[in-house]
């Protein structure tokens, strides 16, 4: 299109209208001036959510997934073309796969795929565990640990593998057919109590519960890394109500799961809370009990926040967690000491593990100081974010975000 000078005008034509900005470009081979927009794609009108680039696939069109605040989501090709529409709600998570479709996961039990073609769900999984809270130690059965984002945990392997959190178990979806073509196990809390002589005081139980598990990633090394804490109580508890010996084990671990389904598992650490108690005298005398003793090492320490991962190159990944020491009562030790860990984590197990010690942004009593790793450079620095709650040396605003090195 010509005119006769530069401008904007507008153009009617029946009952449409357009905008159209004439610019000055001389010359036989003209160029348009940077910044110059080439196309833009109408919504429906709710605004745009979201801009997913689409992984260039043979098996898909589009080269960015425009997400749109009422849900629906347009294929958007590099000429500005919108090539198919597709509405999968606005509660829902959404992920481009490696096949140029878009994988689904929802705050309840389904996942599924669209087509990278024609928009179309070419399968759904339904998890047999809907989504959840977090439950503390003990996550209960039948409820999948959706704790993250609200949204079921959900990552893509470049093979197109699925990989999804469903209960106590990670399942490897097939990106053909969307069938589950492997499931590996993780370990279970449980809470028993026995009773020794009568037990008049006591009554025998036992309960089982899933795992309280982090954040999944696919690293470098293109396996899957799954942090994971259970707690297995065993309580023995004598004839009277203060005679009581209850051991409670933590178990820390990483799972390393392949897309064919090979796994293993990394310890990275083991705890023994708690120990004996028992009477001065029998229910009905006057002293009391005695108070709860640690029976196992003093200064044990108690996981208390997973944080998050990054993948280290090709070797694993960065793990960053917090934990608090406990004395021999179980208490923390100096009014709730926090330590925060950046530990690298690999095949062969703990490659690295740190405590993260930045002097002018420690607040050691602050539980809600987290550490959380971005990236990381070519020279193996880790950049990531610092969450504060006091002005530090180095300004900021209380409960900001510092960006920096951390390890």
């Amino acid at each position: 299109m010509t005119a006769l000078s530069p401008g904007h005008v507008t153009i009617s034509a029946g009952g449409g209208v357009a905008d159209v900005i004439v610019y000055a470009v001389p010359g036989p081979n003209p160029t348009l001036p940077n910044g110059t927009i080439l196309w833009s794609v109408p919504g429906d009108g709710s605004g745009v959510a979201q801009i997913l680039p689409a992984v260039p696939s043979a098996t898909g069109i589009a080269d960015v997934f425009a997400v749109q605040s009422s849900g629906n989501v347009q294929a958007v090709t590099s000429d500005g073309i919108a090539s198919w529409t597709a509405n999968v709600g606005t509660q829902s998570q959404k992920i481009p796969d490696f096949q140029g479709g878009l994988v689904i996961a929802d705050n309840s039990q389904t996942v599924q795929r669209l087509d990278g073609m024609t928009g179309q769900i070419s399968w759904a999984y339904t998890l047999a565990n809907p989504c959840g809270p977090p439950g503390g130690f003990f996550q209960p059965l039948g409820q999948t640990d959706c704790s993250g984002d609200g949204y079921i945990p959900v990552a893509l392997h470049t093979d197109g593998t699925v990989f999804v959190i469903d209960g106590d178990q990670v399942i490897g979806i097939d990106p053909a057919t969307g069938t589950a073509k492997f499931n590996v196990q993780l370990d279970h809390s449980t809470d028993s109590s026995t009773c020794q002589g009568s037990g008049f005081y006591c009554t025998p139980s036992s309960s089982d519960n899933f795992p309280i598990i982090g954040q999944m990633i696919i690293a470098g090394d293109g396996y899957a890394y799954v942090p994971y804490l259970f707690e297995v109580d065993q309580e023995t508890k004598g004839p009277y109500y203060c005679d009581d010996y209850d051991e409670i084990n933590d178990h820390f671990r990483m799972l390393r799961v392949g897309p064919s389904g090979d796994s293993s598992k990394i310890v990275i650490r083991d705890w023994r809370l708690w120990g004996l108690a028992s009477c001065w005298d029998d229910f009905w005398g006057s002293q009391g009990a005695d108070p709860l003793i640690n029976a196992g090492t003093p200064n044990q320490p108690h996981s208390y926040n997973f944080g998050t991962q990054i993948a280290n190159g090709s070797a694993g990944v960065i793990f960053s967690w917090r934990e608090e020491p406990l004395d021999r009562n179980g208490d923390g030790i100096g009014n709730g000491t926090y330590n925060n860990r950046l530990t690298a984590i690999s095949a062969s197990g703990i490659d690295r593990d740190v405590i993260v010690n930045i002097p002018d942004k420690q607040p050691q009593s602050d539980p809600w100081w987290e550490i959380r790793p971005v990236l990381q450079k070519e020279d193996g620095t880790v950049y990531g974010t610092l969450t504060h709650s006091d002005v530090d040396t180095a300004g900021g605003t209380a409960g900001a975000d510092i960006f920096r090195p951390i390890g």
